[in-house]
């Protein structure tokens, strides 16, 4: 695929009121329409007044038609600025030529919910609903999904459908790369979209690429081609590299993939050093610490853990060894039972699986403790913050064959607090 950004191209988001077909709730499906599909909203860096909206046509010319808030007449300023992408007719489910295009919208006011719908050579597609942060730090949810990779029709639809019934007001979702195993292979992108079951066009959707996402595709293009991410983050990682700062929280992405690391980590710092919030959530795929037994790998463990312990980030969720696994620096233990550092996630929320170490506590080797892990479990996890507390399960959304504990669809495998209220910082559970 090649990947061709028309500078100047600047097409004015046209403010409609007129209802279209299929509007849809903040919380409700968005249907493949039959000329347009994979809608995706992403965050813009400051999510409470930027957003992007990507999707895949049968077209030349896109644009997203933006409407005010209902009983609202203001017309707000937005801009749609356009990327092409060419497939190759014989991988589109088309059975044509599809393009990829992305329209980031600026100008938008915080707290708002905004309906929107792409546009293909002048044919809408469906309406659909996402809401911008607010300025404040209010409260809010997010899921979390390990690596999708495998099993795209039958283990990953199962876990995000579990995800989606038990947190319909989850305002995020966060993934850590690794959504296919070939990139290349179109219908694998087709069967990863279709089991988000329409949600990326109503929840703000942020991801890290994986070692997949690289797989005979070094520049990342199909990955690329379907997000749009904020370019804020390190000159040479443009969209793989990036912040998004959502009510309270600074989420930054890192690239991660044993390239530039060092490189990232000094972007990593800066970021982290001018974070004006209580929060920080960082996502990369491979892990500090490794949760399976013939990946111990301490190279992401040097390149990015002093930094993250030294700006005390409160979450660092990862996935890459097709396990479940938790726990923090030894350094870090500050009493029976809890304590006040970075908690380290690593999970899997499809169905490849690789042994875990279920004896001893192999993170003691490169300088951590584990605290919980499992294998043969796809789970999603569910983030509450609320003020200055922070909550986090992980749920099991699939036990296969080699499950390493007797849980089932539903049941809680982890759950932990942070809690800042008090003096300082502490992680129990």
């Amino acid at each position: 695929m090649r990947i061709h950004r028309f500078l100047g191209t600047v097409i004015s988001a046209l403010v409609l009121g007129l209802a279209g077909p299929g509007a849809a709730g903040v919380a409700a499906p968005f249907p493949a329409d039959a000329h347009i599909d994979r809608v995706v909203v992403n965050p813009g860096g400051d999510a409470s007044t930027t957003a992007a909206v990507s999707f895949r046509g049968m077209g030349r010319d896109g644009a997203v038609e933006i409407d005010p808030p209902y009983g609202n007449a203001r017309t707000e300023p937005a801009t749609a600025v356009l990327r092409h992408g060419q497939l190759p007719a014989e991988l589109d489910p088309f059975s044509g030529t599809g393009e990829h295009f992305s329209a980031v919208l600026g100008g938008l006011r915080p707290g708002v919910t905004y309906r929107y719908r792409p546009v293909v050579d002048g044919r809408p597609g469906a309406w659909a609903e996402f809401s911008t942060a607010t300025e404040s730090a209010e409260p809010f949810s997010f899921l979390y999904f390990g690596d999708a990779q495998n099993s795209l029709t039958d283990v990953w639809p199962k876990v995000t459908r579990h995800a989606f019934a038990h947190a319909p007001e989850a305002a995020l979702i966060v993934q850590p790369g690794d959504q296919v195993d070939l990139p290349n292979i179109d219908h694998e992108w087709a069967d990863f979209f279709t089991g988000l079951h329409g949600q990326t066009a109503t929840r703000p959707y942020l991801s890290a690429p994986g070692n997949h996402e690289l797989m005979l595709d070094p520049m990342l293009r199909e990955h690329r081609a379907h997000f749009e991410y904020p370019y804020n983050g390190h000159p040479d990682f443009p969209e793989t590299t990036y912040f998004v700062d959502y009510q309270g929280v600074r989420f930054v992405t890192l690239h991660a993939n044993y390239m530039g690391l060092e490189q990232q980590n000094a972007w990593l710092d800066s970021v982290l050093t001018e974070n004006p919030h209580q929060w920080a959530v960082v996502v990369f795929h491979q892990p500090v610490w490794s949760v399976a037994q013939r990946r111990a790998d301490p190279v992401h463990n040097h390149a990015f853990r002093a930094t993250l312990e030294h700006h005390d980030v409160d979450l660092v969720l990862t996935g890459h060894d097709h396990g479940y696994g938790r726990g923090h620096s030894a350094e870090r233990e500050a009493g029976s039972g809890f304590h006040d550092g970075p908690v380290y996630v690593s999970a899997v929320s499809g169905g490849k699986y690789y042994s875990v170490d279920t004896a001893g506590d192999p993170w003691r080797k490169f300088g951590g403790v584990r605290v919980r892990t499992a294998g043969g479990l796809s789970t999603f996890q569910h983030v509450e913050v609320e003020g200055c507390r922070l909550t986090f399960e992980a749920i099991v959304g699939h036990s296969s064959s080699e499950a390493t504990l007797p849980l089932v669809e539903g049941d809680v495998l982890d759950e932990f607090e942070i809690d800042k209220c008090g003096q300082g910082k502490r992680v129990t559970g």
